[in-house]
């Protein structure tokens, strides 16, 4: 089994309550989470990745216990090994095309150097079609480079899953088509285990092996049924 989920999260604000309660189960490794803003998505992707702790339940990725609240598991997103694709891509503006890509292998306090030397670094470098912009920061690439920065930095540390937080939403249509393609024949290539979430039909139809639809907090088993 890929994904096993039993989860529920409270999120409580001044003055709104919103409940996210999930039983599922999926054994393929291209997954995606789709529903209206609100619906819960971000925080599904967030708990997954450890940047959010669920109230209860459990969460198992690719064969590991990722969370489990009776056991008192709860996996670092270190130690989760997943990459976690920001919509925003989240680059560091005043690094270099070659050093974002590098700051998931660095140890220590400082920023990588400006023209660091690791050949894993050049071989995202080269699969993405980015050497000839290593050196140039985020705000003088495209949008297609930028996003090419940021999956290359996710992948360079060889995660055992990739997830992708509506990776298409700041691409203009004809960008967002060619991406999605790109991004498509990438992970089948590298056979990295994916679960992307979106709000956009034409992602489910390009990516999903299995569908997850959200609404409100809940599996949508109307729109479930249907696709």
């Amino acid at each position: 089994m890929f994904l096993e989920l039993n989860i529920s999260k409270t999120m409580r604000s001044a003055q709104q309550k919103f409940q996210l309660e999930l039983d599922y189960a999926s054994s393929h490794d291209r997954l995606v989470v789709l529903g209206p803003s609100g619906a819960g998505k971000s925080l599904l992707l967030q708990m997954i990745a450890g940047l959010l702790k669920p109230d209860r339940g459990y969460v198992r990725l690719a064969g590991r216990t990722l969370f489990d609240q009776a056991q008192g598991i709860n996996l670092t997103p270190q130690q989760r090994e997943v990459a976690f694709l920001f919509q925003s891509y989240a680059l560091f503006p005043h690094l270099n095309v070659r050093q974002n890509i590098a700051f998931s292998l660095k140890r220590g306090l400082f920023n990588p150097s400006t023209k660091i030397v690791d050949k894993r670094v050049d071989h995202w470098l080269d699969n993405f079609a980015l050497t000839e912009v290593q050196f140039q920061r985020p705000h003088e690439l495209s949008g297609g480079q930028r996003q090419r920065t940021a999956l290359a930095r996710a992948l360079v540390t060889e995660p055992r899953a990739l997830l992708l937080d509506e990776p298409f939403s700041a691409l203009d249509p004809d960008l967002r088509s060619h991406m999605r393609m790109e991004l498509r024949a990438l992970q089948e290539q590298l056979a990295v285990p994916l679960i992307l979430i979106t709000h956009d039909v034409e992602d489910v139809e390009v990516f999903a092996k299995d569908t997850l639809c959200l609404r409100s907090g809940s599996i949508d088993l109307q729109r479930q049924q249907t696709l």
